[in-house]
C-alpha cells in the first residue's frame, strides 16, 4: 500500500505527469513503515511519465 501526490499537465496531444509516491507497506519485510521510514532513501520514488497511462 502506497500514497503520494501527483501533477498532469495536458497539452491537447502531449501529456505530462510527474508523480511522488511514499511507501506505506513494504511486502518483502512484511511490516508497515513508520513516518520516519517514509522519507528515508529507499522509502519514496519519483516517476516522469510523458504520454497516456494504460
Amino acid at each position: 500500500m502506497n500514497w503520494g501526490l501527483g501533477a498532469r499537465l495536458d497539452f491537447g496531444l502531449l501529456l505530462i505527469r510527474v508523480d511522488w509516491g511514499v511507501k506505506g507497506y513494504d511486502p518483502a519485510l512484511q511490516r508497515w513503515l513508520v513516518p520516519r521510514e517514509w522519507f528515508s532513501s529507499n522509502g519514496s520514488a519519483i516517476h516522469l511519465g510523458i504520454g497516456y497511462p494504460f
